[in-house]
């Protein structure tokens, strides 16, 4: 079962356009699209997943960032699928809609929507990443980024010139352990509504 991902982007009229970056980075992955990300209307954007890696790697950046309200269906699409998201057809594509308009009279900026089953545990656990992210004190440190890119501990302190413990106390702090294991909750929630 497809999940139809649209981002709208919040406060757009006071700051840069973040659709076009967002476009490139996302379609240029590796990441495995049924049909690629594009801006339907203004400052929105919609793509279309069946895989639960995809939608993860997809929905938590956007629920990382304040600046987007993030709506997801999931359901059935018209098939056979066009080249364009903006051509297709589908419930998926209805309850992406609905759900856009739901979240942003949400302060969570997040809703998901599904004909089939109850989303509840999806939904429960992308919120609860969404207070993770929102209490992250440092969002971009070195060690963060080093040891999502696969360093340990010992090798990140190598690269920074710093001890063990105070890279440890980096990960502490960024909620690293608790963010990896809400990514595999989420890829398993997603699989179960996808599948």
């Amino acid at each position: 079962m497809p999940a139809a991902i649209l981002l709208d982007q919040r406060r757009s009229r006071r700051g840069p356009d973040l659709v076009e970056p967002w476009l490139k980075r996302v379609n240029a992955s590796d990441i495995r699209l049924l049909l690629p990300f594009e801006r339907t209307a203004g400052d929105e954007m919609e793509g279309l997943v069946d895989d639960p890696k995809a939608f993860t790697e997809i929905v938590l950046p956007a629920l990382e960032s304040p600046s987007w309200w993030i709506g997801i269906g999931i359901g059935d699409v018209d098939t056979p699928l066009p080249k364009s998201v903006r051509q297709s057809r589908g419930i998926a594509f209805e309850l992406a809609r609905q759900a856009i308009g739901e979240a942003k009279a949400r302060p969570e900026r997040l809703r998901v929507l599904d004909r089939e089953r109850d989303p509840v545990d999806l939904e429960a656990v992308l919120l609860l990443m969404g207070a993770l992210y929102s209490r992250r004190r440092q969002r971009d440190s070195p060690a963060l980024r080093l040891r999502s890119s696969g360093l340990n501990t010992v090798q990140i302190a190598e690269r920074l010139g710093v001890t063990k413990q105070a890279v440890s106390q980096q990960l502490l702090t960024a909620r690293w352990a608790e963010e990896q294991a809400g990514k595999v909750l989420v890829e398993h929630l997603a699989a179960l509504a996808l599948g």
